[in-house]
């Protein structure tokens, strides 16, 4: 996929999350993170994963996937503190 249709996967997930029925839907946010880091929106893509968190606690998926992107990044510290959550919330 090109950088234009990433954009239009953004696009098409913000009217998503405007329905009362989606809005606080932390997969959702969790997809639109995929699009973002993809075409180097990674302060956006950050805010995502801790928007999903804000709404489900319990969301293994975006405390491992902050881990890794900031194990991309090589905050070890960050990236362990979230894989320890992810762990947590596995038990």
């Amino acid at each position: 996929m090109d950088k234009k249709q990433y954009e239009y996967a953004i696009l098409f997930l913000n009217e998503l999350m405007k329905k009362d029925e989606f809005k606080d839907n932390p997969g959702l946010y969790i997809d639109r993170t995929v699009a973002m880091a993809l075409i180097g929106r990674k302060e956006d893509a950050k805010r995502d994963f801790l928007k999903a968190i804000s709404i489900d606690s319990n969301c293994i998926d975006a405390y491992l996937n902050l881990g890794n992107f900031y194990m991309m990044e090589k905050d070890y510290k960050n990236a362990f503190y979230f894989y320890n959550i992810a762990k947590i919330n596995l038990s």
